[in-house]
Formats: structure tokens, sequence, C-alpha cells
């Protein structure tokens, strides 16, 4: 019997996230019209996942559904997604983790969980581990006969907790350990550049935020370089205060920002500040937080930026009665810059932040979304981003790699870059294997 023991961080996040599978592919015929054929997935109870249960999923994720799309089951197999709208990367929206496999007329998802992926739920215990068994009646290979999923939260412990054996794998090596066991035989240490941030941002129809001379002046006031050298021991790379580096639509050629506390000094006098006092709410909630805001309360000094940090808990720190709601914050976000953009930048984003809304960008936004070619799509989103390089209220001043970290008696970990799933192999354990 082969069992995986996976020791995952405990820590807050803006949304819960399934890891069941899209088992089938898509095709497009139209700029607003799918057809996708779909291998029959068994779910827990014994029962067949199929596409009148895909086409009642997608009406729920849809809000409202009558507006945006309907889907509709040809055959056993098979099923058409008309859309009351081009959006030309539609296949890609399906593989967002909001769209999750579920059988239709579920709502219980706390108990009982059911799914198409290649483990069966068999306990929960909160705060504590999640275990799961092999589901033979998934339509690929799965090596593991099961998997425990353990929640320790503290770093040291998860580090310990693989060196001495306990565990197999781990999510979200701490820097520090993991440049310490880059040549270590017993461990591996797996990579893999993500556009992972975690950048501060400020509320800019609060005062004194609504001053753009005040937004820019932080955004020269961090030493970027710095960062990623210091604070990240070179696992990671510079920000440009724009989200989704690494992914076609990221506008790179934009002029890079640099460290230049002067300008910043020279931008805060222009606002009516000598001295500038800045509120940072922070936590270890995510690799490399607390330390980077900790490095930018040293930098910004030179600027005459008097930073105080305010640590809150890690488990509560997206959900706690301040995010969202007080005037600056650090956040995290690992998207694209079509996925943030949905997320954080739109009037009804759940995650605006910044409350960033400009009526004009939001609708060319929306048309660059129906594109079909996808070069000419990325070209406009690129577009996009230069008055929010300009105006807006984040200060995106470095990617971080997801850096985790396994027995080097396992096997089967790929690197993998995509949104929301990054870790361990997007924690597609079912490739896993021990020798």
């Amino acid at each position: 019997m082969v069992a995986l023991a996976i020791l995952a961080a405990g820590c807050g996040s803006k949304s819960s996230s399934s890891s069941s599978n899209n088992n089938g592919s898509s095709s497009a015929t139209t700029a607003g019209r799918y057809t996708g054929t779909y291998e029959n997935g068994s779910a827990k109870k014994g029962g067949t996942y199929t596409p009148i249960d895909f086409a009642n999923l997608l009406s729920g994720v849809a809000k409202p559904p009558a507006a945006t799309l309907t889907g509709v089951a040809i055959s056993s197999t098979q099923i058409k997604i008309v859309l009351k709208r081009p959006i030309g990367d539609f296949p890609g929206l399906l593989a967002e983790k909001a769209v999750w496999m579920v059988p239709s007329g579920k709502t219980d998802f706390a108990k009982a969980p059911d799914g198409t992926g290649p483990f069966k739920f068999v306990s929960w215990q909160p705060g504590i581990n999640a275990k799961f068994s092999r589901n033979d009646g998934y339509w690929g290979n799965v090596w593991p006969d099961s998997v425990e999923i353990l929640d320790i939260p503290d770093d040291t412990a998860r580090v310990n907790a693989l060196v001495g054996g306990q565990v197999h794998e781990i999510a979200f090596m701490p820097f520090v350990q993991a440049k310490a066991h880059l040549h270590d035989s017993s461990i591996q240490i797996v990579q893999a550049a993500q556009p992972q941030t975690n950048p501060f941002y400020v509320q800019m129809d609060r005062k004194p935020f609504t001053d753009l001379n005040v937004r820019l002046a932080l955004k020269y006031a961090v030493d970027r370089k710095a960062m990623v050298e210091k604070v990240e021991l070179g696992f990671g790379s510079i920000g440009n205060d724009l989200f989704g580096k690494g992914y076609p639509s990221y506008n790179s050629p934009m002029p890079q920002r640099e460290y230049d506390p002067e300008r910043s000094k020279a931008l805060l006098k222009k606002a009516g500040y000598d001295r500038f006092t800045f509120n940072l709410p922070t936590s270890n909630a995510l690799p490399g937080m607390i330390e980077s805001a900790t490095a930018f309360k040293e930098q910004a000094k030179a600027a005459g930026i008097e930073v105080t940090l305010e640590k809150l808990d890690a488990g509560s720190y997206f959900s706690n009665n301040q995010y969202l709601k007080v005037a600056s914050y650090q956040t995290n976000w690992g998207q694209s810059f079509e996925s943030q953009t949905q997320d954080g930048m739109l009037k009804t984003s759940p995650y605006n932040e910044t409350h960033w809304y400009d009526v004009k960008w939001a609708a060319a936004f929306r048309r660059a979304q129906e594109i079909p070619d996808a070069k000419k799509r990325n070209e406009a989103y690129k577009q996009l981003q230069v008055p929010l390089w300009q105006t807006n209220g984040y200060v995106v001043f470095a990617f971080y790699n997801t850096v985790d970290a396994a027995s080097s008696k396992v096997h089967g970990i790929v690197p993998n870059i995509s949104s929301g799933y990054s870790n361990l192999s997007a924690f597609d354990f079912k490739d896993h294997w021990i020798t």
C-alpha cells in the first residue's frame, strides 16, 4: 500500500477552491458558442458525472445565468454552451477554480463532498487533517492508495516534519530553509516561477490616497531589488506595480520603477507632506509577507515615510474585520492580469481592494475579453495595463516563486504555474509515487 502524507501550510486565503478535474476537451465553433466532449467520471457515491451535471453547474456559476450563458447536454458525452456575449478565452475560464465538478443538486459540501477527482473523501478534522482514498472509478491513473493532508501553520514544525520523515511533502518551504537545504540529498526543493506577490494596497477614494502624488511616493519608496535579494533570497523577481508576470498578457515593456527615495520625498512635498505616516497591516500568512513589510519599513525611512506595522492573525487574515475595510493593507495575488481584473478591478469584483473603478476602462476590458485571437487579445490587455501602472493603488514590488519541498524518495512532482494551483505540481497527488 502506498500512502502519501502531505503537510500543508495553514493560512488565510481570499477564497476556497476545489481540486476536482475537468476530464475532457473543448473546441470553439464561434466566438460565442462552444462544444465540449467529456469522459464520464464516477462520483464518490457510485454515480456518473454527466454533461447534464456540468450544464447545471454552469448555470449556478453564471450570475445571473440568463444574462451570460446557457449550457445544454446534447448527448451522453457532449455539452453545448451558448454565450450571451463573446468571450475569446472561454475554455480558459472553464479552468478557473470557481468551476467545480459537482453532481446536480449538491448543496452540502462540508460533510460528504462528491466529485470526479482521483481521490474519494474519507474524513476531515478542521485545523488538523483531511484524509482521502484512491477513486478506482477515476478516468486516469492514480498512483497513491491514499493521501493525508496535515494542517500545521508553523514553518519550523512543517520543515521538521519533512526532515524527520513524518511527512513526504510540504507546501510553502520558507525561503531561509529552502536555501539551507538546496544541496541536501535527502530533500528536493520544488520551485515554480509564479506571478505570486505580496503587494501593499491603498484605497484610492480615501484620503490621503486620493492624491496620486501620495500613491506614487509609496511606489518609489520601496527597494524592489533588495526585496528579491534579501527577503526572497533570490527565489523570485522584481515587480513593476502590475499583476501576472510571466503570462502572455503581461505588459513587460513598461518602464521599470526603481527605488528613488528623493523622488518619493518630492512627490510627498507636492502633496503637502514633509513627513508621512503609513499604517500597514501585515501577517505571516504567506511566504515573505511580514518580512517584506518589515523591509519596507526600513526602506521608506529614506523617503520621509514612517511605517507602522500591524501584525494580524494568519488564519483569519483575509476574513477579519479589517481586510477590504481599512485604507491600507498588505495582500496577496497570484493570477494573470485578466484573471486578477475579474476578481479585483471591476465594480462587481469581490476583492476590489483599491476601489479602482473606471467605466470606460471596464468597458474596454470587456471588449478585450471578446477578442477570439489570443495574440490580439493579449495586446489589448497590455494596453489596459498602462493606466493601471500610471495611477493604481497597488505597490507590486516583487514576485516570489512557489517554493515547496519533498523527500527525495517522492517522484512525479512537476513544477506548475496554473493560477491558484501552483504548489506541489498543482496538488496533483495522483501522479506522485514513492520509491
